[in-house]
């Protein structure tokens, strides 16, 4: 994520590094092109400079380097400004004054970027960016959540050139430069849970061998199977509605992370260029009827140019 204390504390490590590198620069070589008997109270640091002369082309590398990463990580006070918006636009969406907790009614600013040096979960076994894919394939990566928890988003979405190929409702937004709205009509948790339950109680299942007992134990077998196959049923509607593959879905579960299923995608644009994509996901829809959406839709067209404005002063 671009906003939180990492992203300050290295903002400013930078400053201090580029403030230490500019100052070196600035120093050393003037001091070197200077004769000491011309300033003679500064004859050892003009020695010094002179025969450390080297030091400038490392230097101005790391000083090169560092206000590189200055400009394309930008300044956390801006990244708090698209931070407190995107709180903004979660009030305004879930603005029914009930008590859900933050990380089921969500606003997450995802940034196109080239490159991503790590997945999770892998889209392969024995090569995470997937057959066919690498690490400058183009990615869909979280910049801004809103809101103060899960704010250490892992969640990563395929983004390539040939946008057929894109992952997750915010790469169908990338690839069709449109809104996208999904509802999933399964509730994956509720459905996980069943089928943990059900296999811990027919584990611990200890029946004597009877006739009575056997029927009992094959009630619980049967319950098994039947909580398997519909989460299989409902983890595969789920991931063709969404998509994203199957084992995506499941990595999720086991993980006890949630899996929305209201979600409301759209792109943003910077100077006129496809930058990023909002996703608002819920665990219900905030919107009853068809009206309430469209009426919606209009007014976000607001929030998308004042976001873009705030972006371009990055």
């Amino acid at each position: 994520m671009r906003s939180g204390g990492w992203h300050t504390v290295r903002h400013y490590l930078l400053l201090l590094c580029r403030g230490v590198f500019g100052t070196t620069l600035c120093t050393v070589g003037p001091l070197s092109q200077v004769q000491p008997a011309t300033f003679p109270a500064l004859k050892p640091a003009i020695v010094w400079a002179t025969n450390h002369t080297w030091w400038l082309l490392p230097v101005g590398f790391l000083l090169t380097f560092t206000e590189f990463s200055l400009q394309i990580w930008g300044s956390p006070s801006k990244w708090e400004a698209v931070h407190a918006f995107l709180d903004g636009l979660q009030e305004h969406v879930f603005s029914d004054g009930t008590s859900t907790p933050l990380h089921e009614k969500r606003v997450t600013l995802f940034e196109k970027r080239r490159c991503c040096c790590w997945l999770k979960p892998a889209r392969s076994t024995f090569w995470m960016w997937g057959r066919g894919r690498h690490p400058w394939s183009g990615w869909l990566m979280p910049a801004v959540r809103s809101g103060h928890t899960t704010q250490k988003s892992g969640t990563v979405f395929l983004c390539p050139d040939d946008a057929v190929n894109a992952e997750g409702v915010a790469g169908r937004a990338w690839e069709c430069n449109g809104d996208i709205v999904r509802h999933a009509p399964h509730n994956l948790e509720l459905l996980w849970k069943n089928k943990v339950k059900a296999r811990r109680n027919f584990i611990e299942f200890r029946g004597p061998n009877l006739p009575g007992f056997d029927a009992e134990k094959r009630e619980l077998q049967d319950r098994l199977h039947r909580a398997e196959r519909d989460l299989k049923v409902a983890v595969r509607d789920y991931a063709e509605l969404t998509s994203v593959s199957e084992q995506w879905v499941m990595c999720r579960l086991h993980s006890n992370k949630l899996c929305s299923r209201w979600f409301y995608a759209v792109p943003v644009e910077v100077n006129g260029k496809p930058w990023g994509v909002i996703v608002i996901e819920a665990a219900t829809p905030p919107f009853t009827d068809k009206d309430s959406l469209i009426a919606f839709k209009e007014r976000l067209t607001f929030f998308k140019k004042l976001l873009g404005s705030v972006l371009e002063s990055l």
